[in-house]
């Protein structure tokens, strides 16, 4: 909402105060970044515990422990929104919607938002994947006989592999930006250079988001079935309308 009012604001030529903006829409998108990637990381640790201990899961995962650690998301997302509330401000060279934010406490941000989480979630994923193919061949050689258990595995083996390839396209997504701003970073380059590099950031993070829908549509039978229902309603609409 707040991009969307200075977006609108810029449009009609109406001046806004540029430091609220900058301190407002920096710290909601970095406090919501990490909220996400830690959501990430916590469904991780939930199918990492059920493949590499699935008969003491539901010990281990309960409602409470849930809650608690939903509330933890949320609170530790507070951080970086105060952090970028206090450091952010209007650029220095005038042009609007262009924040300014020290080197240090930005890199800091990113890392504890973005970089050190998602790192575990990638280690996470490649151990419950090769716990995984050890228990899936267990299973073929038939040491393992209990039917719902094996069931389970498999059901849970498919979330884990459709989940694997939302932590690759978000790597993707968050690395691609980071390595473009390193080495724009390392060479010279000019204002408006920076300015399409912020839109270049941003996009690839909103790109993120779009996928995710395709991933588990293309990952799902139910959301597979979707498109040909959706073209029989338009079918029908076309018909209704002749």
């Amino acid at each position: 909402p707040i991009w969307m009012i200075e977006f609108i604001q810029t449009i009609l030529n109406i001046d806004s105060d540029q430091n609220l903006f900058c301190k407002l829409s920096r710290s909601s998108i970095h406090a919501l970044l990490l909220a996400s990637v830690a959501t990430l990381l916590a469904i991780t640790a939930d199918r990492c515990f059920f493949i590499v201990k699935p008969l003491k899961y539901p010990l281990i995962v309960n409602k409470r422990r849930v809650f608690m650690a939903i509330a933890g998301i949320w609170l530790t997302a507070c951080c970086p929104f105060i952090v970028s509330l206090v450091y952010f401000r209007a650029s220095d060279y005038g042009v609007r919607s262009f924040c300014d934010l020290n080197d240090e406490v930005f890199y800091f941000i990113q890392t504890f938002t973005v970089y050190f989480p998602l790192t575990l979630i990638v280690i996470l994923n490649v151990w419950i994947l090769i716990v995984a193919e050890k228990q899936r061949k267990r299973i073929f050689v038939g040491t393992v006989t209990n039917r719902s258990n094996v069931n389970g595995f498999f059901h849970a083996l498919k979330a884990v592999k459709t989940f694997s390839i939302v932590v690759a396209v978000l790597t993707f997504c968050v690395l691609t930006p980071a390595l473009v701003g390193l080495a724009l970073f390392e060479s010279s380059y000019s204002l408006w250079l920076k300015l399409w590099y912020v839109i270049f950031y941003y996009e690839f993070y909103g790109i993120n988001s779009i996928a995710n829908a395709f991933i588990y549509g293309m990952r799902h039978i139910k959301y597979r079935k979707a498109p040909g229902l959706a073209g029989q309603i338009l079918l029908r609409i076309l018909r209704c309308n002749n």
